[in-house]
């Protein structure tokens, strides 16, 4: 049954992450297809009228423009656009997508599968015919062609008997392909001059891009029509090489050249190829671009090409797609289906009643359900809703599963007019603004009415515009983002159907869970509040008015929260230089190695062979910046700097690693960075490798290092001189979710200490479940108020980025 249970949950899960996908970039593409088009049209009917200022060169430009702007799937469009495209009813698109997903994927593979199958039949074909040419003046007027056009790369040139024209064949080794047939000397001349231009303007591999583009909107035959238009102006502008600065008679031969080839049979036009034929109907307007005078390259035909780009990005920005919330089949407008429903109680007093008459969750909530109901879907079952704060559920033996969708039908009720009015009874609650889920555990209840305890962050901008989001006391709100942590109730009316009956902010929902188990005394309320002590709570770290950052590949800082940036002169290359390699990716400044205060801003780099170890510091707010060496060494693998004030600061660099030991050297200043003091080793035997490091005061300092076994901290007293490590059992034991058997569970479970950080004699350390937790994941919250002497652990936080 667990087994099934997991198959279920691996479905949903695959379902989930598809419909997400899809619905993220459906529209996009489907704006991004409409409006280039709309520009197709326009261009092809009337640049016939603008020959004079946007001929085939142009155009190819233009093609190559739309080609990889159809490769990128972001569409913006402006607030309301006025052109509202495409406006499918939500009822039909989520039917119908999967549907329209799977035919699309089948069209590109189908058509692109068809492309190289017979480009790779077309190209064993050539290879088994083809022979070496031994005619000398073939070959010398091939080398003459080639020095006249600049080309230094080799180009090989072979007869091949069945093709009836010449052409150019593959990409990194290009091939120059010769019919079997005889030419005089000046139409073989013109045939190669043809064929290496178009090797000279890499057109081989344009032709390749439009057909790929052409593969992926298969269905559109607009877009074949830009790859037939894109191929023939490719031709045109290859022909205008060739007769540049050339007299009439050469251009009238070069054109009997053409229709020469003309009189004999056709060869399929293979797509990744370039050919001197170019088909019967484009042969006319080639001739006749031959021997029209040359066109003058100016200011008017650069205009051109930008307006008509400009044009396009223009009504893009006025075009949008997406959903039709109306219901099908009718033209009213549809009502505020909340209208009549009285709210379920949220954040108040009746909210905390609701969740009183529920029976604490008997078991830990990470586990056990029944598994007693069919799949809806599998069972054929049709539910009605008779409200707007009701969902159906597919399976009720998952009803934890549901308390996603309750959130929604309370949040749904606040989205601004124009969104909301949109919703109808057929198609409730359509939106999906929630951005993650991080914790999702019952804690109280059974099947038919139960709470459950969740942190989840959903993006509000746009949809909550006519609502306070700050004064709705939902969580922490950000520029774009609110973070919350709630209890949700909800309550099974139908078989597959529930409906939400109550919220409660999720601090004071635990505290009332624990604070009944501990009233009622059941059997195993022990067991109940470690469950509850298990459940991670959302912990905000929010980025204070002093930033640093890196903008386009230069380091940068601000005083006033990212409002305004100021460069620092240092190069990247010099900031990420270390003796060994981490993980630094190049675009973020490694954490701990630098501090950004009005005061003294200062970051510390280095420590290789190239570079000393160094800090770069400024103490009037990055107007002026001064480098001062901290030391020689050389074998820098983390190094990690924390000031106590604009004067007294440590640097730790830790190096000389031996499998996972490494020696972390201490460095003191007391003049704001202008001179260094080495203090020795922190452990002159060695330590595990460093993860954090931060001093509290002046004589006071915690390193932590890696661990898969407990809590690794190094403590100081004495500014460094010497260090103890922190023994964790006492702040286990000591703890309420401690019983025998289950410390070792817990540090187990969180090993990997970093940095704490400190407000005084209070500080806050975190220890995460493996070696890259501080960026995310559960963690332990341990927290001190006497320096670090002691702590205790005040629970299970997920601990949540910065909002950038």
């Amino acid at each position: 049954m667990a087994e099934l249970h997991s198959l279920k949950a691996l479905y949903y899960k695959i379902e989930s992450v598809f419909y997400s996908t899809a619905d993220k970039y459906f529209f996009q593409i489907a704006a991004i297809m409409i409006s280039i088009s709309f520009l197709i049209v326009v261009v092809a009917l009337v640049f016939p009228l603008l020959e004079k200022w946007f001929g085939a060169r142009w155009r190819k430009i233009l093609w190559l423009v739309l080609a990889i702007r159809l490769l990128i799937p972001f569409h913006y469009a402006i607030p309301n656009a006025p052109l509202k495209l495409f406006q499918i009813s939500i009822y039909s698109y989520t039917k119908l997508l999967l549907l329209f997903t799977v035919i699309w994927g089948a069209g590109i593979i189908i058509y692109l599968g068809g492309q190289f199958f017979s480009y790779i039949a077309f190209r064993k074909r050539c290879i088994k015919s083809m022979k070496q040419i031994e005619n000398t003046e073939m070959l010398e007027l091939l080398k003459e062609v080639l020095a006249n056009l600049h080309i230094t790369k080799r180009i090989s040139m072979y007869q091949c008997d069945f093709l009836r024209a010449p052409m150019v064949l593959g990409f990194k080794k290009q091939l120059l392909l010769i019919p079997d047939e005889e030419y005089t000397y000046e139409d073989f001349k013109y045939i190669l001059s043809h064929e290496c231009i178009h090797i000279v303007k890499k057109d081989i591999w344009l032709k390749l891009l439009l057909t790929l583009v052409t593969g992926l909107y298969w269905f559109n035959p607009f877009i074949h029509w830009m790859k037939h238009l894109a191929f023939h102006d490719i031709e045109i502008v290859c022909d205008s090489h060739v007769v540049k600065g050339k007299s009439e008679e050469e251009k009238t031969h070069y054109s009997k050249a053409i229709l020469e080839v003309l009189n004999r049979r056709k060869i399929k036009n293979i797509a990744y190829s370039t050919d001197f034929y170019s088909g019967k109907n484009a042969v006319k307007e080639r001739i006749t671009n031959i021997m029209s005078p040359e066109k003058k390259t100016g200011i008017r035909q650069w205009v051109c090409l930008v307006l008509v780009i400009l044009f396009y990005i223009g009504t893009s920005m006025l075009l949008s797609c997406g959903y039709s919330y109306e219901q099908e089949q009718t033209d009213k407008v549809a009502e505020d289906i909340y209208n009549g429903y009285e709210e379920p109680p949220v954040f108040n007093e009746a909210a905390l009643e609701v969740l009183e008459k529920l029976t604490p969750a008997d078991a830990n909530p990470y586990t056990g359900w029944e598994d007693n109901y069919q799949d809806r879907r599998t069972a054929g079952v049709e539910e009605e809703l008779t409200n707007p704060y009701q969902i159906v559920l597919d399976d009720p033996d998952f009803y934890k599963n549901a308390t996603v969708n309750l959130i929604y039908t309370y949040l749904d009720k606040y989205l601004d007019e124009d969104t909301k009015q949109n919703i109808t009874t057929d198609n409730w609650h359509p939106f999906g603004y929630i951005d993650s889920v991080t914790t999702l555990e019952k804690i109280a209840g059974d099947r038919e009415e139960f709470a459950a305890y969740v942190n989840f962050s959903f993006h509000y901008p746009y949809l909550f515009d006519d609502i306070d989001i700050d004064a709705m006391g939902w969580g922490i709100v950000s520029e774009e983002y609110a973070d919350c942590s709630w209890v949700v109730i909800g309550k099974r009316v139908n078989d597959y159907v529930y409906e939400l009956q109550a919220i409660v902010d999720g601090e004071e929902g635990i505290r009332l869970i624990a604070e009944k188990t501990e009233e009622e005394k059941p059997e195993n309320h022990a067991e109940i509040i470690e469950s509850l002590d298990m459940l991670p709570r959302l912990d905000i770290t929010t980025q204070g008015d002093g930033q640093a950052r890196i903008i386009d590949k230069k380091l940068h800082v601000s005083y006033d929260k990212g409002s305004i940036w100021k460069e620092v002169p240092l190069s990247l290359e010099s900031l990420f230089d270390r003796s060994e390699s981490n993980t630094q990716d190049g675009l973020h400044i490694e954490r701990g190695s630098y501090c950004v205060s009005e005061a003294l801003t200062i970051f510390v780099f280095g420590g290789s062979g190239k570079t000393d170890l160094t800090v770069i510091y400024s103490k009037d707010k990055g107007e002026n910046w001064e480098k001062s060496k901290v030391s020689d060494f050389s074998y820098s693998r983390k190094i990690y700097i924390s000031m106590v004030d604009e004067n007294i600061g440590y640097i730790a660099a830790a190096g000389e690693r031996v499998m996972s030991t490494e020696i972390v050297l201490l460095y003191k200043t007391s003049d704001g960075g202008e001179t260094w003091t080495e203090y020795g080793a922190i452990d002159s035997n060695g330590n595990s490798l460093m993860t954090g490091f931060c001093f509290a005061s002046e004589d006071i300092g915690f390193m932590t290092c890696k661990s898969g076994q407990f809590p690794y901290v190094y403590r100081t007293a004495d500014g460094g001189r010497s260090w103890e490590v922190i023994d964790f059992n006492p702040t286990y034991k000591a703890y309420k979710w401690y019983r025998e058997g289950y410390a070792g569970e817990l540090y187990s479970f969180y090993t990997m200490a970093y940095a704490p950080e400190f407000d005084g004699q209070n500080g806050v350390m975190y220890a995460a479940m493996e070696e890259y937790g501080e960026l995310g994941n559960n963690q332990m919250k341990l927290v001190t108020e006497d320096y670090g002497m002691t702590w205790y652990i005040e629970g299970i936080v997920y601990r949540q980025e910065y909002r950038r």
